[in-house]
């Protein structure tokens, strides 16, 4: 509930306050907003606090209007009386919400590895990271001169997943040039990007909801096989376009 006044606080709306809770009204929440809060309604608002029930909050705001230059004026609001616990409590639960993302986003990670078939020149981390992405790094003969590998990502907020295969930091002109001349399946359909980390990309995209843990094990099937895809044509000459890339790269920095 909350309970509006103009100039200071006064005893008609402490009783309107008093009179809402004491009428079987489903209140829980109480917020009073004046310009100013006498000192004996910051009591109430108190010894409300400390002698009812956890269930219930009562707060206390004043409230002023603020001018920035010639701008229109707005309202500024202070609390000026809370429940004792509330900061904590609020702390304590976005600690606890944030523990548990991290740990949905382990078992989201642990359930695709757990069904993870081995590729050749590709390796998956040792345990599930608590991070929205997840790297799958080149070894052995497929790693290319200097980085890239094929990650797994998930936006919770965009209700969607992906693969992305990276081939590090390239030069922007040379990329372009060079990107515009491939023609391997597994790049159909995905768009070339540079993040912002500098790394060149190309992703696929699956519009799902990584929260809805039913539909887990279609997402990693078809993470599984966009992998597959990547990892095919990885084998069968993209990597060696990689590596004319970096000799190209390589030698216009030593001609100039």
């Amino acid at each position: 509930m909350i309970e509006n006044q103009f100039q200071k606080s006064d005893h008609g709306h402490l009783g309107q306050i008093l009179t809402y809770l004491a009428g079987g009204e489903d209140v829980r929440t109480v917020i009073w907003i004046a310009e100013s809060l006498r000192d004996e309604h910051r009591a109430a608002l108190e010894w409300l606090n400390n002698n009812t029930t956890t269930d219930y909050a009562f707060f206390g705001v004043e409230v002023e209007a603020w001018r920035i230059g010639e701008s229109d004026p707005a309202p500024k609001f202070e609390v000026v009386v809370r429940p004792n616990d509330w900061v904590r409590h609020q702390r304590q639960k976005t600690r606890a919400s944030e523990m548990e993302d991290y740990q949905r986003r382990m078992e989201y990670w642990q359930a695709f590895l757990d069904n993870w078939p081995a590729h050749d020149g590709l390796s998956p981390p040792a345990r599930a990271p608590n991070q929205g992405w997840m790297k799958l790094a080149f070894t052995g003969d497929s790693r290319p001169p200097d980085g890239g590998g094929i990650y797994l990502y998930r936006v919770i907020a965009e209700r969607v997943v992906g693969v992305y295969l990276s081939v590090g930091r390239r030069n922007p002109d040379l990329f372009q040039e060079w990107s515009a001349s491939l023609n391997y399946p597994s790049l159909h359909g995905g768009k070339w990007e540079q993040n912002r980390s500098g790394l060149f990309q190309i992703s696929k995209t699956l519009e799902a909801d990584a929260m809805v843990e039913d539909d887990w094990a279609n997402q990693h099937r078809w993470m599984r096989e966009r992998v597959a895809e990547f990892m095919e044509d990885w084998r069968n000459g993209l990597r060696d376009e990689v590596v004319r890339l970096v000799d190209q790269e390589q030698m216009n920095m030593l001609g100039e």
